[in-house]
């Protein structure tokens, strides 16, 4: 089997997450239940913000961004392209 590269977009993130958890999440999960995921990981991303804790910032959001692939892809949803059509090509923050 060949390394796997590192993505370098949010569109290569979701289809690699796919690839790799995309068959068991569709056979074992809804997507309301991915989505209760994100939910409960991102008040843990809450809680170490709430305590000034990187430590349980670090250790919660890669799982929440994991979870939030997840239900996007079964929800038939590419978010990179939802991010681009919600700031048209510019910069997010702006």
């Amino acid at each position: 089997m060949a390394p796997i590269g590192r993505p370098a977009s949010l569109g290569d993130w979701q289809k690699l997450m796919d690839s790799i958890y995309g068959e068991k999440d569709r056979s074992h999960y809804s997507p309301g239940d991915l989505l209760l995921h994100v939910v409960g990981q991102s008040g843990k991303v809450a809680k170490g913000l709430r305590k000034d804790s990187r430590e349980e910032i670090l250790e919660a959001l890669p799982t929440m961004f994991a979870w939030l692939l997840a239900f996007c892809s079964m929800s038939s949803v590419a978010l990179e392209e939802t991010v681009w059509e919600k700031y048209q090509g510019l910069c997010p923050y702006c």
